[in-house]
């Protein structure tokens, strides 16, 4: 069971590896993009500036303390996991934690197989600001239904299928 974790943490790292890669290739913005050395699960942009920026990839968010921990040395800073119903319940149930984490950090949720969208994105901080009360878990879903939801044995069954 612990080959195929490792499969979804290689394989959603990869992919948003790519997708930050192709998303510069127009900006150029970032002067490196690379998995840390030993840290499968962390990607370190570097800015042409210097800044750095940390991609901390946890498929399947199951501890919110153990996922944010890498994340605190850094002002810039990204949280990516897969877009199903458990991490998007992470999102609404600790909101108001992630909306105070950091003002410049934000969420992936991915979905390489899905046929629509592969991703949506969320700055916490940003999206309190635009939209509060009831409209906040409508929009939030909104978001959400915009890929594709997967389940943890739909990954474990194609991540597993790629290798």
């Amino acid at each position: 069971m612990r080959r195929i974790a490792d499969k979804l943490v290689s394989s959603l790292t990869d992919w948003i590896q790519r997708f930050l890669q192709n998303k510069d290739l127009i900006l150029r913005r970032y002067a490196k993009i690379e998995k840390l050395p030993g840290k499968e699960d962390q990607i370190m942009i570097t800015h042409k500036d210097g800044a750095k920026h940390l991609c901390v990839v946890v498929p399947l968010v199951n501890d919110l303390n153990t996922a944010l921990e890498p994340l605190k040395a850094y002002e810039h800073c990204t949280l990516v996991c897969y877009n199903t119903k458990e991490n998007f319940d992470m999102l609404i149930n600790h909101w108001e934690r992630l909306v105070n984490f950091k003002k410049h950090f934000h969420i992936y949720f991915v979905n390489p197989f899905s046929t629509t969208l592969k991703q949506w994105a969320i700055y916490p901080h940003t999206h309190q600001i635009i939209t509060q009360g009831q409209a906040l878990k409508l929009g939030l879903t909104t978001l959400f239904q915009t890929v594709e939801a997967t389940t943890k044995e739909e990954l474990e069954k194609k991540v597993g299928k790629e290798g």
